[in-house]
Order: structure tokens, then C-alpha cells, then sequence
């Protein structure tokens, strides 16, 4: 009895060491220009209301990596809980904002302000499931089983979760697979505006479909109108 309580701590100290830390695949930070940076994980994403999603994962390249409906949460749902604040600067409205996104494989996308909170705010989204969208009719009566074969293996393919999923782009090029940080970023963060001196001529000049262009250096003659 002594030896099998003995090996079960072991077994249970084992498990402890080799658990994932924070950095691990499955887990990404929110950064940037943000009031609360956040470090999320699949669980924590569960604990959102959770919105379906198709995408046909055809590649600007020509290849095919399948059909799925994702299963996550919105980008903007994400973002407004990091809560976005501007840094002061001359323009004040986020607008200008872009959305950096990077994943494990050191890739990285940018997506605009208007796409997330505007455009498609419910088709932009990080999945934390799949399910593949199978075709209905069976190949093999209109093609060759090498034409055939490698698409149809596209559907049983493992994803790397948590997947950045874009559904309205023409390409599936920007659906990051196991991302790792979301920033929020200004492109132009000190841009300094000067405020426009009062407008002002000395004399102008009238021209077009007149015997003679008219110069005019002095206003005081003309009615006036606020």
C-alpha cells in the first residue's frame, strides 16, 4: 500500500512540473493601446458567448485547405474588454487605429479599425473549435482519386487554436492559426497639426466666358452677407 501511495505522489509531482506555463501555444496577450492588457487562453474564451462562423479557406496561392464553421468570439468583443485608449494626440477619434495580429509561427496581419468595429464585427473572430463542412455528394463519380483525395484530407487537418478567423476576405491568407498577441496600434502617434493662419488675398481675379478677366483688390464697394 506504501509503495502504490508513494508512486501516486510521484505521478501527481510529475504532472505538476510538466503542466504548460503561460506561454504556451494556447495562450495569447491583448497589448498596445490598451487600459488593461490581458493574457487569455481556450478556457478563459469559453466563458464568452460564443459566435459561428464559415470559412472557405482558399489561399491567394491557389491551394485548398478546407470549409469549416469556427465556433469563438469577436475580435471587437475581445478588444472592448481590454478596453482602447488613444494616446493624446491631435486626433482623438480611433478611427486611425490598426489591429496588429501576430502568431506562433512569427506571421502577422493588420487589420483596420473599421473592419473590426464597423465592417464585420461579427465575422471577424478568435476560434477556439472547428468543425469541418463536409461535401454532400461523393467525389468519386466525377473525379480521380488523386485529384480528389488530397482536398478531401484539407478536412480532417489539425488547426492550431486559437485561430484568427477573417470571413469576409476574398483569401484566407489573414486566418492566423495559433496566434499569440493582438496589438492595438497608432501608425501615426506624434503627428503634430498646425492651425491654418486666417485666410487671406490681396486681390483675385475673374475669368471665363467674358470679354475681359476682372481683377477686384477692393471689396469695400460690394454688398456684405454674414
Amino acid at each position: 500500500m506504501k509503495k502504490i501511495f508513494a508512486g501516486f505522489i510521484a505521478l501527481t509531482v510529475l504532472c505538476l512540473v510538466c503542466r504548460p506555463c503561460s506561454g504556451s501555444p494556447s495562450t495569447f496577450a491583448i497589448t498596445g493601446l490598451v487600459r488593461q492588457p490581458l493574457n487569455l487562453t481556450g478556457q478563459d474564451l469559453n466563458g464568452f458567448d460564443a459566435i459561428r462562423v464559415q470559412l472557405n479557406e482558399i489561399m491567394s496561392d491557389g491551394s485548398f485547405q478546407g470549409v469549416f464553421h469556427y465556433t469563438g468570439v469577436p475580435l471587437k468583443s475581445l478588444l472592448e474588454l481590454a478596453g482602447v485608449e488613444k494616446e493624446e494626440t491631435a486626433f482623438g477619434k480611433n478611427v486611425d487605429l490598426a489591429i496588429l495580429v501576430r502568431n506562433k509561427k512569427g506571421m502577422q496581419v493588420a487589420l483596420s479599425w473599421g473592419e473590426v468595429f464597423y465592417r464585420n464585427p461579427c465575422g471577424i473572430i478568435v476560434a477556439t473549435s472547428a468543425s469541418p463542412i463536409m461535401p454532400h455528394k461523393d467525389c468519386k463519380t466525377c473525379h480521380d482519386p488523386e485529384l480528389y483525395k488530397p482536398r478531401l484530407g484539407q478536412f480532417q487537418r489539425k488547426i492550431g487554436f486559437p485561430k484568427l478567423v477573417i470571413n469576409s476576405d476574398t483569401y484566407a491568407d489573414r486566418s492566423l492559426e495559433e496566434i499569440t498577441s493582438i496589438e492595438v496600434l497608432d501608425l501615426r502617434p506624434k503627428m503634430q497639426t498646425k492651425k491654418q493662419k486666417k485666410l487671406y488675398a490681396s486681390e483675385f481675379t475673374i475669368t471665363g466666358a467674358m470679354e475681359k478677366a476682372l481683377t477686384i483688390k477692393d471689396l469695400g464697394f460690394y454688398p456684405r452677407r454674414e
